[in-house]
């Protein structure tokens, strides 16, 4: 198919001009056409103009209701009803006035009659979810004259399939009093971008725990100060044990598939106040909070994972805690990844932990290793350095294959080590297994040994000057690994660090064994799987916001393949028609909700669109090449196809928005 590219004023000034970014969403406001568009129940009935009682705000209509007089609690009321999900967020707002000739008694809720204007959320069971609402009339408001009401806005929780907009007349009893209604309005509110390459839902706790699974003590706050003081908005995650005596766990989770290769990075804000501090020096006998990102097979059992100690009673109070991501790269039969922030409670100590403003993001990692397996059965690609002759070689088995790598020093007070020296310099970026300044670097390996006498391991990282010296060096956990006492099993360690500012030489990875200098010192370690893996955000992709039904449903809209950079990926193009019609791709850099007169809303400002002439009745793949360049890794775009259907109401059908986020090659 030949796409031709259109200036992109043509396309978003003919779909914008109609409306603004604050369209109401509503038929028949204004109740000009009496109550067409509307669900009535009750007494609720659309008046003309009849002055002193029937004096609308503004043209000829308004809406008019009282009680049922059922002698119990009884409403009257006016509905719309529009698709929903997730995160959307809508405000309504309406004008209200009492006629003194028929005004309504006592002092409202809970006694009395009154009058409010509401929002409220479904799932797909029609069951109500959530909502928002404002009284806007009671015995209490002034007689004859129009109250425009503060407006009132909700957000929709998770499950969210519908959203109401309501006007309701209440009744607990028989008394009297009618309640007259003009000029309604209800908006859909465009979200702000979220944060790029976040998964999770309901990452700041804005909306409570929505999209999170929890178990124990771990519940939404609001702000509430001191105690509940938010890093951002106003809601935080709040944790505590469980107070069972034993061993327990709190937490706070989501779920995505994964698979083998895939990697993923997370990071959260901690905080502990001082008023009900986390007490003594964590684990393993006080109470600690981690995130944690943990990968499961088909059958639910956890394979494998890494984590992070995020507050203990080590850490200050009444301040927030911007802690260090965490990376994972997802092993071989990984079905599935949780994000999750765990708070642990060994005993009956008190203290509450805090959490805000979570990351979760999928990256492209490549490991740059070599020979980090020693499966070519000997030291190809390492450099070797020993204080003695014959102190390293090959053994077999390793840690989960055939060899790993053997540095026996017991030569005191000196040092043996293995190096993977200058490694990750290539061409220019977009190679994949270039190095850059300031990436991040997750360093991975095996370990066992016997360690006597103050003999130590030790796992260090340099990046590498083109002329030699280096721009940063560090010892990997800052200490000596922390080695099983048992010299038979291995132990897996995890480190997650960054390139320095100059790595024009590669970067080294150097594993030493290391001697005291009394008698009887040892330092007899074995290496194996190891790996330096850079990681940087993307690709992926996903679906957002909500279509327009056509002829035969939404249309639908999404990638054959991940958007890595330097390669084409193709857009597949659903047709709801069902025969071939014109359609046109919009593409932009921000993900909106803004609604039209057609019935759907444009989820992106359509920077760029592409027209298809000709749309095949079932569907197109559309190629785009994905330039090589580094400085799109990360990025996020966002597209959108809007097709002509006679099918949908006013003859134009909206895909869900899709969102991808372009990223490098890896292995």
């Amino acid at each position: 198919m030949k796409i031709q590219f259109l200036p992109a004023a043509l396309v978003s000034a003919a779909l914008l001009a109609p409306f603004g970014a604050a369209q109401n969403l509503l038929t028949n406001p204004d109740f000009e056409a009496g109550l067409t568009g509307w669900t009535s129940f009750g007494n609720a009935f659309a008046e003309s103009a009849n002055p002193p009682e029937i004096d609308p705000l503004s043209g000829t209509g308004e809406v008019k209701m009282f009680g049922n007089f059922s002698g119990g609690f009884d409403v009257s009321g006016i509905f719309q009803q529009f698709p929903a999900a997730q995160g959307d967020s809508f405000t309504i707002d309406a004008w209200s006035r009492m006629w003194s000739g028929d005004t309504i008694p006592g002092n409202g809720p809970p006694a009395d009659n009154w009058v409010v204007m509401k929002m409220a959320f479904f799932d797909g069971g029609g069951t109500e979810i959530g909502g928002a609402e404002g009284v806007i009339l009671d015995g209490n408001s002034p007689t004859d004259t129009w109250i425009d009401n503060p407006e009132v806005t909700g957000t929709a929780p998770a499950g969210t399939t519908s959203v109401q907009c309501l006007i309701l007349y209440l009744q607990p009893g028989n008394d009297g009093g009618a309640a007259h209604i003009d000029d309604v309005s209800f908006t859909a509110n465009a979200p702000l971008p979220p944060p790029t390459g976040n998964l999770l839902a309901n990452p700041g706790f804005e909306a409570g725990t929505a999209g999170w699974d929890t178990f124990g003590n771990a519940f939404g706050e609001p702000t509430n100060l001191p105690e509940i003081d938010p890093q951002t908005g106003t809601g935080v995650l709040k944790m505590f044990g469980n107070f069972s005596g034993g061993f327990n766990v709190s937490g706070a989770f989501q779920t995505y598939g994964a698979a083998e290769g895939q990697t993923f990075s997370m990071d959260c804000a901690s905080r502990h106040w001082s008023g009900d501090p986390m007490i003594g020096a964590g684990p393993s006998a006080d109470n600690w909070a981690v995130m944690k990102i943990a990968f499961f097979d088909a059958g639910g059992t956890e394979i494998a994972g890494t984590e992070q100690i995020v507050c203990d009673g080590t850490f200050p109070t009444d301040t927030w805690i911007d802690n260090p991501s965490i990376t994972g790269t997802a092993p071989a039969g990984t079905e599935t990844v949780q994000a999750l922030l765990l708070y642990l409670q060994p005993a009956f100590d008190g203290g509450g932990c805090q959490f805000d403003d979570v990351e979760f993001t999928t990256v492209s990692s490549c490991d740059i290793s070599v020979n980090g397996g020693f499966e070519t059965g000997d030291l190809t690609g390492w450099q070797v350095f020993e204080s003695a002759a014959a102190q390293t070689s090959i053994v077999s088995p390793g840690s989960s294959s055939n060899f790993a790598v053997r540095i026996n020093n017991q030569q005191l007070a000196s040092a043996s080590l293995i190096k993977n020296a200058n490694i990750g310099i290539g061409p220019a970026w977009p190679a994949a297994d270039t190095v850059q300044p300031g990436e991040t670097v997750v360093i991975s390996l095996d370990a066992r040994g016997t360690t006597a006498v103050g003999g130590v391991a030790f796992a260090e990282f340099f990046s590498e000057l083109s002329a030699g010296g280096t721009s940063q060096n560090e010892i990997l956990g800052g200490a000596p690994l922390a080695l099983d006492p048992d010299p038979t099993v291995w132990t897996t360690f995890s480190f997650t660090t960054t390139t320095g500012p100059d790595v024009s030489g590669g970067v080294t990875l150097q594993l030493a064994a290391i001697t005291g200098g009394a008698p009887g010192s040892v330092a007899d370690i074995e290496f194996d799987n190891i790996s330096v893996r850079i990681v940087r955000p993307g690709p992926t992709w996903s679906n957002y916001g909500t279509g327009f039904a056509g002829t035969n449903g939404v249309p639908g809209l999404t990638l054959d393949s991940n958007p890595t950079l330097g390669q084409t990926v193709g857009i597949q193009v659903g047709n709801s028609l069902g025969a071939p019609t014109p359609a046109v791709l919009l593409f932009g850099g921000t993900q909106l909700e803004i609604p039209t007169p057609f019935g759907g809303s444009l989820l992106n400002e359509a920077t760029v669109p592409v027209n298809l002439p000709a749309l095949a009745a079932g569907g197109d793949t559309v190629a785009l090449d994905l330039p090589a360049n580094g400085a799109l890794c990360g990025i996020s775009l966002y597209c959108q196809s809007i097709q002509f259907d006679a099918g949908a109401s006013a003859g134009l059908a909206f895909s869900r928005g899709l969102r991808f986020i372009l990223g490098g090659n890896g292995n």
